[in-house]
């Protein structure tokens, strides 16, 4: 309704403007009982009024156009967290459910984890410290730097990654770690800095 009642007065003033300029290229009207003083006049009045319509109406169509957009709510809030808000209850609820299960819908459910290679883990966790030597710890291929700790024992060295010592935190600070994991990794540091376990 409001489109149609502001489209109307834009196309009444185009065919207005377009009128004109056809009748200025055309010259003046070849209807002789108008008279050429006339016909000037009415063009200056249409002139006029085409300027006025503009002057009055442009200003109220930005008007428009700012005003229009400041009755919506504008949502400050992401829509990736309100996804993610729905999301997570659900998800929570169903690996409660299959953790908590044995069966999931009927079919006997089997939670089967792959573990990760020595060489792996120590990518993924152990080089961000052991490859810089940051706080403090022997740098992977450094046989000078791990030659005392190797000389402690396997099973020593093992123990420290499993729970910790000095800056490091334990399992490297990869909760997610099985000690096998833990264990291998042991190895594959302690092997590329000299060592010989296996």
């Amino acid at each position: 309704m409001l489109t149609g009642l502001l489209v109307m007065p834009i196309r009444i003033a185009l065919d207005s403007i377009l009128r004109g300029i056809k009748e200025g290229i055309k010259g003046p009207s070849s209807d002789s009982s108008i008279a050429p003083s006339t016909s000037i006049k009415s063009k200056a009045i249409e002139s006029k009024k085409v300027k006025l319509w503009f002057i009055a109406v442009v200003p109220l169509f930005i008007l428009i156009g700012f005003l229009a957009p400041a009755n919506k709510e504008i949502d400050k809030e992401p829509v990736a967290t309100k996804s993610t808000e729905i999301v997570e209850p659900i998800a929570e609820a169903d690996m409660a459910k299959m953790v908590n299960d044995s069966e999931v819908d009927g079919v006997a459910s089997t939670v089967v984890q792959m573990e990760r290679s020595g060489e792996l883990v120590v990518k993924e966790t152990c080089s961000m410290c052991h490859a810089s030597g940051m706080m403090s710890a022997p740098k992977i291929g450094d046989n000078g730097a791990w030659g005392p700790r190797i000389a402690q024992g396997y099973d020593t060295l093992v123990s420290n990654a499993l729970n910790g010592v000095r800056s490091m935190p334990a399992k490297g600070g990869n909760q997610g770690l099985t000690d096998a994991e833990v264990a291998s990794a042991v190895t594959y540091m302690a092997n590329a800095s000299g060592a010989n376990f296996k």
